[in-house]
């Protein structure tokens, strides 16, 4: 049955094509076409229940073993290169189940030239009906195959384990346990495994179907900041199957940058096709992360792709680090002042003093709204320029999204001193604080858990604001 993908989920789901059932009467002559249309009714409707409830994995078994070469192999072939897949049970993509009933010896053909490459083991599902057989037979296994390949698996294969295999002679060695009977290899570390040594932590287990999947991008600085962006994303992205169950990040971060179009013109393409042709090539992509002043010194070409892409239900999400405003310092001397004052209280020879810090407060405040009013507007202004409305200065009503679906949030949390604060218009999202840098580990704050958690919760809120934005749009192209 073809396969479709859902518009927003990122999963592949049948494509609507109705089930035909045989009709039966009285008279009617059954031979084998009409047996195998019959029975191929009842496997479709058993495949399309799978497809749309669950997903391919690994239900047990099939593990992997490095192995010395079997003693019937022919000489040539009796090196390090052989593993043994043990028995096992999986169901691919389409329903269909993958059963290996022995072990099966499998030697590791490929052979890199200068670079090490990685090979994926991996696992499909064969139809008898596709094979030579004796006619005269009643009964026919299903069956399966096991191929090594040097590019990802397919959506019809399942993995078993990958490798990074190098150039020359190779001597296999699992990355973990006991390497007995076979001669030389390490035994290395199963979470981080070596060169020429098993890496089985790609294997998916079957599972419920995600509700939805997530991708995220971020936009190219050339700077070191890239780095540091791309790891605290894929580290959002992976507290998604621990927070919400329900829907799953894909946690390889992608980079976009913009097209170049200045020398564009004169050419068969305007600018404007070249701007939007990208924003429609990002439309992949639930959210696209870019800094305050990547927002703030886009072009009207940059804009044009960035519009395109909103308007296919993407959310561009900009941040503005507290080290680069004095909002940071202000809030600080907000925090500093209201605590002077409780302390005071009531004491009556202190409350001159109090009248001043109350005054001094006052402005600092006043200061502090002022600032935040100006970030606000400006990319208020970038909003509307990619066609996005929104509550005055990207306000946020106790009931928004981002606030509340699927963690409820009264207040944001705080990351250093200072809580977090966004603004939505549309497609466009503001955060001033250091939200991001409390999702990852590579920031060099040392947070307590209970602030990592929140700053992932409302992390996760963001992913499925800008999932739900872009299903919902595309349900409606």
């Amino acid at each position: 049955m073809t396969l479709s993908a859902d518009p927003g989920s990122g999963t592949e789901l049948p494509y609507p094509v109705p089930l035909e059932r045989l009709v039966v009467h009285d008279g009617l002559l059954l031979n084998a076409h009409r047996w195998q249309r019959a029975h191929e009714y009842h496997r479709k409707r058993q495949n399309l229940y799978y497809q749309a409830l669950h997903q391919p994995g690994i239900v047990y078994g099939l593990g992997v073993k490095v192995i010395s070469a079997p003693d019937s192999i022919a000489a040539q072939y009796r090196d390090g290169r052989w593993v043994e897949v043990q028995p096992g049970m999986a169901i691919d993509r389409m329903g269909n189940p993958i059963i290996v009933d022995r072990a099966i010896a499998f030697r590791i053909a490929l052979s890199p030239k200068e670079i090490p490459v990685t090979v994926y083991l991996v696992l499909s599902y064969v139809d008898p009906e596709t094979l030579q057989r004796n006619s005269e037979v009643e009964l026919v296994p299903e069956t399966f195959r096991i191929d090594e390949k040097s590019t990802p698996p397919s959506g019809l294969e399942v993995e078993l384990c990958r490798l990074q295999l190098s150039p020359g002679t190779v001597q296999l060695s699992p990355s973990g346990g006991s390497l007995s009977g076979v001669e030389g290899g390490n035994v290395g570390d199963v979470f981080a495994p070596q060169i020429n040594q098993l890496d089985l932590r790609y294997r998916s287990p079957v599972g419920v179907r995600p509700q939805g999947t997530v991708q995220v991008a971020y936009m190219q600085g050339g700077n070191g900041g890239d780095r540091l962006t791309a790891s605290n994303l894929s580290c959002l992205l992976q507290a998604f199957v621990a927070l919400d169950p329900g829907m799953r990040g894909i946690e390889e971060v992608a980079s976009v940058t913009w097209s170049n179009t200045e020398n564009s013109e004169g050419l068969e393409e305007s600018w404007e096709m070249t701007a939007t042709r990208q924003g429609l090539v990002w439309q992949g992509y639930d959210l696209i992360y870019l800094s305050y002043n990547q927002a703030l010194n886009t072009n009207e070409a940059q804009q044009a792709s960035l519009r395109a892409y909103v308007g296919l239900g993407g959310v561009i999400f900009i941040e503005l680090l507290e080290e680069e405003t004095q909002v940071d310092e202000l809030s600080f001397v907000q925090q500093e002042l209201l605590e002077a004052i409780a302390d005071i209280g009531d004491t009556v020879e202190l409350q001159e003093v109090k009248t001043q810090l109350n005054e001094e407060l006052a402005a600092c405040e006043e200061e502090l709204n002022r600032q935040i009013q100006e970030i606000c507007a400006s990319i208020e202004q970038l909003a509307m320029n990619l066609g996005m409305s929104g509550a005055h200065l990207g306000q946020l009503s106790p009931w928004h999204p981002l606030k509340t679906q699927p963690f409820l949030f009264s207040a944001l949390p705080k990351i250093k001193q200072n809580p977090v604060r966004l603004f939505n218009w549309g497609g466009v999202v503001l955060a001033i604080g250091d939200l991001s840098l409390a999702w990852g580990l590579e920031s060099g704050l040392e947070l307590p858990r209970e602030k990592i958690r929140n700053a992932q919760e409302l992390g996760i809120n963001l992913l499925h604001f800008a999932w739900r934005r872009r299903h919902l749009t595309q349900l409606q192209h």
